[in-house]
């Protein structure tokens, strides 16, 4: 299985990925890819979603999107947490532990650190300017909720590695990849709070072989 593709019985995971390079977003969902754009302001006080941002793709596909931004500007550890609706009513929710609060204060690149963040955010970090930053690269969709109330969770498992840095700087954990762990479904608040249903699919891993690197074993 992998994320965002159609890899492993057919299964497509909606997924937003994040260009490292120039920090733009492509959202990918059922099977069409397109550049997120960003209005300058967040939503004004008042109005519904207040305090978000609000995107567009580059394409017309009817979709509103917002966001909440995480961190702090000129900081490398800038996030987005996304919110989809469809034309159709149903909402996608993508780098967000449901339920949770938005922007979870803990550092997840800190060996021994709380297992409480998102398993459907993806990092790597570096370390420069005399700190360790996390370059999130991927916000992978973390729950579904159509139109009557019924809500689909999405849960990952994630290949965390850790990088470390020269000089004595210590080091950082950062996710290589990700894919799908378990699909929970039939939760429907407050009528149904819980979900009925599970499926948790069995993973490929990967072996380090020496000078080889990393292979795919099946």
């Amino acid at each position: 299985l992998a994320s965002g593709g159609g890899v492993g019985g057919g299964l497509s995971v909606p997924t937003i990925t994040r260009d490292p390079i120039k920090g733009r977003y492509f959202l990918s969902m059922s099977g069409v890819s397109d550049l997120l754009i960003r209005e300058d302001s967040p939503i004004s006080p008042g109005l519904p979603n207040e305090g978000r941002f609000r995107w567009h793709t580059k394409r017309a596909q009817y979709l509103d999107i917002t966001s909440v931004h995480c961190g702090t500007d000129g900081t490398a550890d800038v996030y987005h947490q996304f919110y989809v609706r469809t034309k159709d009513g149903v909402k996608y929710e993508f780098g967000t532990k449901p339920g949770a609060a938005n922007c979870p204060t803990e550092d997840p690149s800190q060996p021994g650190a709380p297992t409480s963040f998102p398993t459907s955010l993806q990092f790597f970090t570096r370390y420069g300017g005399s700190a360790w930053h996390r370059y999130h690269y991927r916000m992978d969709v973390s729950q579904i909720t159509d139109t009557s109330g019924n809500q689909v969770a999405f849960t990952y498992w994630q290949d965390v590695r850790t990088d470390s840095g020269q000089g004595g700087v210590g080091s950082r954990l950062y996710v290589r990849s990700a894919y799908p762990l378990s699909i929970d479904w039939g939760a429907n608040p407050p009528t149904q709070p819980s979900h009925v249903y599970k499926v948790t699919f069995a993973l490929a891993s990967d072996w380090t072989i020496g000078d080889q690197g990393d292979i795919r074993h099946d």
